[in-house]
Order: structure tokens, then C-alpha cells, then sequence
């Protein structure tokens, strides 16, 4: 009886522990254009579908800098990482997207997405392109 009390009091001690990681955030700034021929619809869309993919992702919670910061150009001391992602008009209706997770302190780079191209004309599966590009980058196969 002791032993398996010892136990079960053990696998609750495992359990709580394996509860209390950190939570990590990650700041999602607003997304370049360098060349400011993307529709802001695309660049919004893109910025939120990566703050979704973000907050859904067990252990990680989304600072939304566009929203929550005046100055965009500092990262809030509370991040541990920065997801910088970058579009640009391609050939016809399509764009092309990358992404960067940055350490926040270091800048360092914790995982890449490559240039990705991507067709504009469905919004829906637009949206979707983008929220997987979210969860690649949060992705530790990556």
C-alpha cells in the first residue's frame, strides 16, 4: 500500500511538473513590404494568421505589437522571440512570403521558413498557407 501510495504521489509530482513549463512569447510586429506594392489586406491577413498560429500553440503565448506597442520598432522586454515575416508581390496574383523566429535579446535565429509562394486569389486557402507558416516556424521538427 505504501509503495503505491509513493507512487501515485510521484506521477502527480511528474504531471504538475511537466504543467509548469514556461510559457514563451513570441512579438509579431507588423510585416515588411520593402516594396509597398503588397495590399494591406494581404499584409494583415498574413500578420494575424501568424498571431493565430502563435496563440494556439501550446507553450507559447503572442504579443500583438501593432496593437499593443506605440513605437514598432522596440521589442517589448517580455518577448523571448521575434517573428519578423517578410511579402512581396511575385509574378500574376501571387506573393511571396518568408519568415524568421528571432531570439529577442541575441537575435539569433531559432528557425526560417524560405521563400514560399503563394496565390492571392483564394483568401480562404491564403490563410491558411499563412497559418501553417506560423506553426512550421514554432515547429521543433524544423
Amino acid at each position: 500500500m505504501k509503495k503505491l501510495l509513493t507512487l501515485c504521489l510521484l506521477a502527480v509530482t511528474m504531471c504538475a511538473m511537466a504543467q509548469e513549463q514556461p510559457v514563451k512569447s513570441v512579438a509579431v510586429p507588423e510585416i515588411v513590404d520593402k516594396t509597398g506594392q503588397v495590399s494591406t489586406v494581404i499584409k494583415q491577413l498574413l500578420q494575424k494568421s501568424l498571431i493565430q498560429a502563435v496563440a494556439r500553440t501550446p507553450g507559447y503565448e503572442c504579443i500583438d505589437m501593432s496593437i499593443n506597442f506605440q513605437d514598432l520598432n522596440q521589442t517589448p522586454k517580455s518577448a523571448s522571440y521575434l517573428l519578423i515575416a517578410e511579402v512581396s508581390p511575385f509574378k500574376g496574383d501571387n506573393v511571396m512570403v518568408s519568415a524568421n523566429l528571432l531570439d529577442a535579446e541575441t537575435a539569433q535565429l531559432i528557425n526560417a521558413i524560405p521563400p514560399t509562394m503563394v496565390s492571392t486569389k483564394n483568401l480562404q486557402e491564403l490563410k491558411e498557407t499563412f497559418s501553417q507558416i506560423g506553426k512550421k516556424l514554432l515547429s521543433p521538427e524544423n
